[in-house]
């Protein structure tokens, strides 16, 4: 079965297949990432990341494949955390070699733990007051 979400995705990669020429990654790189994220947060972090650029990407214009996906995240999109998630050496050629990595290893992860990602930080998670509890109760 084909889902709409299926059909977005290979349409965008498509697109930025046409605009920004992909440049593979090592297998040492890809070793790094691996090395660098190993929790399922960290993961699902990344790949929200990821997906932010990959969607301005394949809306946008043709790019020059060489440009630091550091500066384009940070500088243009304005992803202040980028960096600290992605790790910094990469260039926008990079993106879905970066997403190829990233996703299957966030579903390897899942499959094996039975964990469900959220995307939602852990940062952002307040408990609610009790009091507030009991009234919604």
């Amino acid at each position: 079965e084909v889902k709409e979400e299926d059909v977005y995705t290979a349409e965008r990669f498509e697109m930025i297949h046409t605009k920004v020429p992909q440049i593979p990654l090592s297998a040492a790189v890809r070793k790094d990432i691996l090395t660098r994220l190993t929790m399922i947060q960290q993961l699902r972090q990344a790949l929200d990341h990821i997906d932010v650029v990959m969607g301005f990407l394949s809306a946008g214009g043709k790019e020059n494949p060489n440009m630091s996906l550091n500066h384009y995240a940070t500088k243009v999109l304005k992803i202040q955390d980028f960096n600290k998630v992605i790790g910094t050496g990469y260039c926008i050629g990079n993106i879905l070699a970066l997403w190829d990595v990233v996703a299957v290893e966030l579903a390897r992860k899942i499959t094996l733990t039975g964990v469900v990602p959220y995307s939602v930080n852990d940062s952002l998670q307040q408990h609610l007051p009790k009091d507030v509890v009991i009234q919604m109760n």
